[in-house]
């Protein structure tokens, strides 16, 4: 900027400081994002003058297309910035034109010391390449650019007597919210859903922030929902909103950074690219949004944010597919419909190391709950395949360390996978929970507790946290606090059968028997899964009626020859348990520990079993699982 633009500019009680890049406003520092400053700065160097909006945005956005509703957020930051101290008035909108700045503006000359009023000329045409103007802004951005890099820009500091203001330096949490799709085809609601997985993956690279997962915000999904009241829900500081539209070779993204608590605009902007060109958008969003944010990124986090899993858009599509289907849950689409998916695109980059992470999950969720062996092989070479791609990848430690866990009984190898993968993420609720998870079946109750506390509070929306809150709780024997717990997650989800479950169990061990009769027979009614009709069965041993029990003993051995599965045995085991039947108890449970992926891994904390735990027969059964040395 030459010396006739370095001046300090002074207004009712602000002064801004054009090579510093501040204002101040009665001595307190107001810290700008660098196109609000620039905003600023455009006019304040014209008071008086009407500018108009297709001038100020060529200005501003000399080499980038956006839309008016990008100078309209601008406009109202910047007034809600002077309004914390009542300067926001000096901004006049002039209808379907464009602004005037109406204080009167001195401009201090640095070379002189001298005062004098900024008279500079109307700019329309000024703003041409080539131009004073058109230099004087290309300038001013790099200045601003710059000063974002060292780490200067801030946000609103002061504090209005009548109104708190929150400022970006408390901003801890974010949720990106599933893009609105724009257009008739099939594909745009897997490409809304693909472009905000997309931007929670780079944005969890900022480790000063904690992001929501893709299974927080999955339940929007092809949902007309209101950003804040969203944000709100989801218990966040801010939130990204978006819309994303493809029409041939083009696609267009259009993008707004919203303060949750009182629903402010912080950034928004618009792309227009090519669909080859969809990696560069996202790596565009995900740095602005950290400009915004004023968050210092290390080397190592730009890095992570811009790294590409693939270079081919057609693996890309397929993924994306596969990722919806998989969020959803749907009982016809996760985990079959996702698997064709993952392998199509593996099929088009044999490279692509998330998607074989998350292939490796499916198939092991598939030999989970459906009790398809050969899926279990299938997960751990494509985990495999994943970390030998990708060794800085979450997702990739977190497949291997599951696999390790539930398939192989590597308890040590699962540990590590699981602290590599908080290494890499430690905000990762997914990791916490994963962690927890491990601590419990090892016995180190009180450590998993705090380790499930830690995810959930990290992700609080999660229903698959808020389920295993309660069941932590439940091996710990807090009874009471497993029953508030699973009461929460019952109330967020009135047909999970996994919270109704352990809120039922929870009552069982409690002693309240009517509560937990209602909850498995609900359990019952909600999933197709024998677990309801065996908790029955130990409902009745409990309360004396031992026909029933046995009735239910006899239909569980009978149902188990017609369809086994992973939880048949060790269900078997727990009700004969409660029997008395410890013969029957520990012939179950010998079954159970011969499979791979059952209850069994839990034996040295589950209360259903401390019926068992004196007899001699246990420990022997808990050093084949590997739980005891």
């Amino acid at each position: 900027m030459s010396n006739q633009r370095k001046g300090i500019f002074e207004f009712g009680q602000s002064r801004v400081d054009v090579q510093e890049g501040t204002l101040r406003v009665a001595g307190n520092l107001v810290a700008l994002t660098p196109k609000v400053f620039e905003l600023l700065v455009l006019l304040v160097e014209h008071p008086g003058r009407l500018l108009e909006k297709e001038w100020i945005i060529k200005t501003l956005w000399p080499d980038t297309f956006v839309e008016e509703a990008n100078l309209s957020v601008n406009i109202s930051t910047l007034r809600k910035a002077l309004g914390a101290f009542g300067e926001d008035h000096y901004i006049e909108t002039v209808p379907k034109r464009g602004y005037r700045f109406t204080a009167t503006v001195t401009q201090i000359e640095p070379e002189r010391g001298a005062a004098s009023q900024a008279e500079a000329p109307l700019p329309q045409e000024q703003a041409m390449p080539g131009t004073p103007v058109a230099a004087k802004t290309r300038r001013m951005a790099v200045i601003a650019l710059a000063l974002a890099a060292i780490g200067v820009i801030g946000w609103l500091v002061g504090v209005s007597r009548s109104r708190k203001v929150q400022r970006l330096s408390e901003v801890r949490s974010i949720a990106v919210l599933p893009f609105r799709p724009l257009g008739a085809t099939a594909d745009q609601d897997f490409l809304g859903a693909g472009m905000a997985d997309a931007l929670i993956g780079r944005l969890s690279m900022i480790h000063g922030i904690t992001v929501r997962p893709s299974a927080a915000v999955q339940k929007y999904y092809g949902k007309a929902v209101d950003p804040v009241a969203a944000g709100r829900d989801l218990r966040v500081d801010v939130v990204l909103d978006g819309s994303v539209q493809r029409s041939a070779k083009m696609i267009r993204v259009s993008v707004q950074l919203l303060r949750v608590h009182d629903g402010s605009p912080l950034w928004a902007e618009r792309f227009d690219d090519y669909f080859t060109n969809i990696f560069e958008v996202q790596d565009s969003i995900s740095e602005k949004v950290a400009v915004a944010l004023s968050m210092r990124l290390t080397e190592n986090e730009h890095r992570m944010m811009v790294k590409r899993q693939t270079a081919s858009t057609e693996a890309y599509q397929l993924y994306v597919k596969g990722r919806y289907l998989a969020l959803k849950r749907s009982a016809d689409g996760m985990p079959d419909a996702a698997v064709p998916l993952y392998e199509q695109a593996i099929a088009k980059d044999p490279d692509y190391a998330l998607a074989y992470a998350e292939l490796a999950s499916a198939y092991l969720e598939l030999a989970t709950m459906r009790g398809q062996s050969d899926a279990i092989q299938r997960a751990r070479s494509a985990a495999l395949k994943a970390l030998t791609l990708s060794d800085d990848l979450e997702e990739a430690h977190l497949a291997q360390g599951a696999v390790l866990m539930r398939a192989d009984w590597d308890w040590i190898g699962a540990n590590r996978e699981f602290d590599r993968a908080l290494a890499i993420e430690p905000n990762s609720a997914q990791a916490h929970w994963w962690k927890s998870i491990l601590m419990m079946a090892l016995g180190q109750t009180e450590q998993a507790l705090a380790e499930m506390q830690l995810a959930h509070s990290l992700d609080p929306t999660s229903q698959t946290i808020q389920d295993d809150l309660g069941w932590a709780f439940y091996c710990n024997r807090r009874w009471a606090e497993a029953i508030q717990e699973s009461k929460v997650a019952v109330a967020a989800a009135p047909n999970s059968f996994a919270a109704h479950h352990q809120l039922g169990k929870s009552y069982l061990h409690a002693g309240q028997y009517e509560k937990a009769k209602v909850e498995f027979e609900t359990t019952m009614r909600l999933h197709p899964l024998r677990r309801g009709f065996a908790d029955l069965g130990q409902l009745y041993a409990k309360t004396g009626n031992q026909l029933k029990a046995r009735t239910i003993l006899v239909e569980l051995e009978r149902a188990e020859t017609r369809n086994p599965t992973y939880e048949s045995a060790f269900m078997r085991a727990v009700l004969a348990a409660s029997l008395g039947d410890k013969d029957s108890a520990f012939r179950a449970l010998d079954t159970a520990c011969a499979q791979k992926l059952s209850r069994a891994i839990w034996m040295r904390v589950d209360p259903d079993l401390d019926p068992l735990r004196s007899d001699p027969r246990f420990d022997p059964l808990l050093r084949r699982v590997r739980l005891l040395p």
